[in-house]
């Protein structure tokens, strides 16, 4: 809850950021299925490789808001930059920010080298998810 009201506390600074198109209903669409799907797929991964329990993986909420949190940052990189920009800056952030709120904000052990490789794989499945669904990132 408490969350919540600070998001909608900060929501009204968002109009300073320059976005050339608004976000649309597909690009909402687009956001939460690359979010959730591509965590979904990455927690088949990290099961199936390195053996952490699957539902272990997909209960947590704080997995899904950074999840989503992200592809909404995806979003605004295809929104305001060109498209080969916003793909290099996409699997960046994609890769760095959740590998470091991991080992520094959820004290994962695991190696850098694969809390990297996990999260590009992240990346790479909710970029594919999101640019099917929302139009916009399609078309330019």
């Amino acid at each position: 809850m408490k969350m919540a009201l600070e998001l909608a506390r900060l929501l009204p600074t968002l109009k300073a950021f320059p976005m050339s198109k608004s976000v649309s209903k597909s690009d909402l669409a687009g956001i939460f299925a690359g979010g959730i799907g591509a965590l979904l797929l990455q927690g088949v991964a990290v099961s199936a490789i390195v053996g952490v329990p699957y539902m272990a993986l997909i209960t947590k909420w704080g997995r899904y808001v950074v999840a989503i949190a992200l592809v909404a940052l995806f979003c605004t990189f295809y929104k305001t930059l060109n498209q080969t920009q916003a793909l290099a800056a996409s699997l960046v952030a994609g890769s760095v920010i959740p590998s470091m709120l991991s080992r520094f904000a959820f004290g994962s052990g695991a190696p850098w080298l694969t809390l990297l490789a996990f999260n590009l794989l992240f990346s790479v499945i909710a970029l594919v998810i999101f640019r099917m669904i929302s139009r916009n990132a399609v078309t330019g």
